[in-house]
């Protein structure tokens, strides 16, 4: 069976499903993808934080501009 093949057998079988079956599929598809996609994303981001926190001197510019953009007055 080739993908051409596949896509109408599953088009004709979502076809023919009620509104109730549709809603349950649709929501457990986009839950297990999303899940997924976050799941990569989430490491990734994970990965890079870890990695700017041992930037020591990125952060300490960070500090600096962070202390110079503040008011201390309305603190």
């Amino acid at each position: 069976m080739n993908t051409a093949e596949i896509k109408l057998e599953l088009f004709r079988w979502l076809d023919q499903q009620n509104e109730s079956m549709l809603k349950q599929l649709h929501t457990t598809w986009i839950s297990k993808n999303m899940g997924a996609k976050m799941e990569k994303e989430g490491s990734v981001t994970i990965l890079g934080y870890e990695a700017m926190s041992q930037d020591k001197e990125r952060e300490n510019e960070a500090s600096e501009w962070l202390e110079g953009t503040l008011n201390h007055s309305e603190l």
